[in-house]
């Protein structure tokens, strides 16, 4: 992604994360991986009731939490988005890539009691579920979620959580992803919505950290929106440890709640505009990560002086 990616450099240059960071991954596990050790945080198991989660046997949610925070050892290695940060695994899907949702609410209610700051859930479904809704809407912490592979309007078919992105009293924290193809055109079974996706971010031929029992190198592509989501996830992971003296120490006025919906605004606004994109997010744009993160510094030199302040 030359051309169309995110302009991740640029933010590097301002900073490459915190670990004070948590950013949990809602998925298949974490495998142990030697760009991803360094970063790794306790979780926990939803599906085994148990604190063991590198038992990753799909690969899905490894894969998703390198785009996220994998650590280059070496020049020649790739990096996460936010090669500095804690990976909490929380895992709700099984071997197989399934998911009961009773899980995924045990997985929200675990974030709030364990103060995570940021929850990737590189999922969706049809089905509506109550208890997931308030359980999304009880987290204060910025939700970052895939809009689905189906080629569909999401503003027309609802799919869950991306329908939470707009509309609802806590949508202000929840940010809808769509996946685009090199060439910056949204990536082939893609969804889209000019409500209810919130904006577009790389999404094939990824690649990324994978269980070494499934792949011998230990990296793989994937493409999708799952991916694809997780790129928003190291972004906003490098924001938030901007604002991470100021959350921790409760100082200047603002909340967890405050600061996900200044990174998700943020965000947005910072967008990269693109005409064929125009009508089919939220955003009418990719993301860039490097403006988003020059806003965020910004405000962060802001709120040292005057908390009220917000950038319009």
């Amino acid at each position: 992604y030359k051309k169309n990616g995110i302009n991740i450099t640029g933010a590097w240059n301002i900073t490459k994360g915190d670990k004070r960071v948590k950013v949990g991954v809602l998925d298949t596990g974490i495998a142990n991986h030697k760009m991803l050790e360094s970063n790794l945080g306790q979780g926990w198991d939803f599906i085994n009731n148990n604190a063991f989660t590198t038992d990753d046997n799909n690969g899905h949610g490894t894969h998703v939490a390198g785009i996220i925070g994998m650590v280059p050892l070496t020049d020649m290695d790739i990096s996460g988005v936010c090669p500095n940060v804690q990976l909490i695994p929380l895992q709700v899907a099984d071997d197989n890539g399934e998911i009961n949702l009773i899980h995924v609410v045990g997985a929200l209610n675990w974030a709030i009691a364990n103060d995570v700051d940021i929850l990737n859930y590189s999922a969706a479904g049809y089905t509506y579920y109550e208890p997931y809704k308030l359980a999304i809407n009880n987290y204060k912490g910025l939700f970052i979620c895939a809009a689905s592979n189906e080629a569909n309007d999401n503003d027309v078919t609802k799919v869950y959580p991306s329908d939470y992105s707009y509309g609802q009293d806590f949508s202000s924290r929840v940010i809808s992803v769509g996946a685009i193809r090199e060439d910056g055109k949204i990536a082939r079974n893609s969804n889209y919505g000019a409500k209810s996706v919130s904006i577009f971010a790389p999404g094939e031929m990824i690649e990324s950290t994978y269980p070494t029992n499934l792949a011998s190198s230990g990296y793989q592509f994937l493409g999708g929106t799952s991916m694809a989501a997780p790129f928003v996830t190291g972004t906003a992971a490098l924001m938030f440890s901007l604002y991470v003296d100021a959350n921790s120490t409760g100082e200047y006025g603002m909340s967890h709640a405050d600061i996900a919906a200044e990174i998700k605004e943020l965000i947005i606004k910072s967008a990269t505009y693109e005409s064929n994109l125009d009508g089919k997010c939220v955003a009418n744009g990719r993301l860039n990560a490097y403006n988003a993160v020059r806003l965020a510094a910004s405000f962060d030199t802001t709120i040292l002086s005057d908390y009220t302040l917000r950038i319009n």
